[in-house]
């Protein structure tokens, strides 16, 4: 069967979006899908360890005048399916090959960097559901 890759794109409206996609990414609310167990194992991929996603786009945003119906910042899921992940058995949830995840990590870390570069804030790694992730948050 073959592997595709999966992307989601999500406009955040409101300064609340952003800060609860902060949150969430960077797992400092509960997130019943994921297993805290494996949570530690999640990591930044882009972006400042301490400055949060809210803060890095308002100090981006800050010299811009924001109409009131304004895109402020962009959400992008990144992934692919189980099956790239484990070849040997799609549905065994919250495995992967590790070999695998390194080179789609790498692969997906160097095309974010090509294609928006700087508007990036923040890129977490999830690796605590059922199949590895990225959530991106950056600047339209």
């Amino acid at each position: 069967m073959p592997a595709f890759t999966v992307l989601r794109i999500a406009k955040l409206k409101t300064w609340g979006a952003i800060a609860g996609a902060d949150l969430h990414n960077a797992r400092q609310r509960e997130t019943p899908n994921a297993d805290p167990e494996r949570t530690p194992n999640n990591r930044l991929l882009l972006g400042h360890p301490v400055v949060t996603t809210h803060d890095a786009i308002k100090e981006e945003l800050a010299t811009q005048r924001i109409r009131n119906n304004a895109v402020l910042g962009v959400e992008m899921l990144i992934s692919a399916s189980p099956e790239y992940f484990r070849p040997a058995n799609p549905s065994r949830a919250g495995t992967y090959d590790p070999e695998r995840l390194k080179d789609w990590t790498r692969a997906t870390t160097n095309w974010l960097q090509l294609r928006y570069g700087r508007l990036i804030k923040r890129a977490f790694l999830h690796l605590d559901e059922a199949t590895p992730h990225v959530h991106v948050v950056m600047v339209p």
